[in-house]
């Protein structure tokens, strides 16, 4: 779907990497995620449900910031920013896995297609 928005828009494809923090004993449950360049989100509905201690939050940040690869972008844009998301599948027909084969090649295109344009 990105590399489809990129082109039609004649915009850069590039990646930020995202890492979804999850309730301890409850991973799949996401209260919040972090982003590279220190970018921390929190879903505070989530942490009323189902309340965690500073410790316990605290380990999940770090483990999740392990996991973290640092990487840079220079803008992001959301066109869309719904005032309740309760998951990304959910709004889409076909939410289904993109395999990392899929990802670099759709990658690999749109960055020779910079290249050639001279971007």
């Amino acid at each position: 779907m990105a590399y489809e928005v990129a082109t039609a828009l004649d915009v850069r494809l590039d990646l930020m990497l995202v890492r979804k923090l999850g309730v301890p004993s409850h991973e799949e449950f996401a209260m919040g995620a972090i982003a590279s360049g220190g970018i921390q989100i929190l879903n505070q509905q989530a942490l009323r449900a189902h309340p965690i201690d500073q410790t316990a939050f605290d380990a999940v940040v770090a483990r999740e910031t392990r996991e973290l690869l640092r990487c840079e972008v220079d803008e992001l844009v959301c066109p869309i920013m719904p005032e309740w998301l309760m998951s990304i599948g959910h709004w889409y027909m076909d939410f289904s896995q993109t395999s990392d084969a899929e990802v670099m090649r759709l990658l690999q295109q749109a960055w020779a297609k910079e290249d050639s344009s001279g971007q």
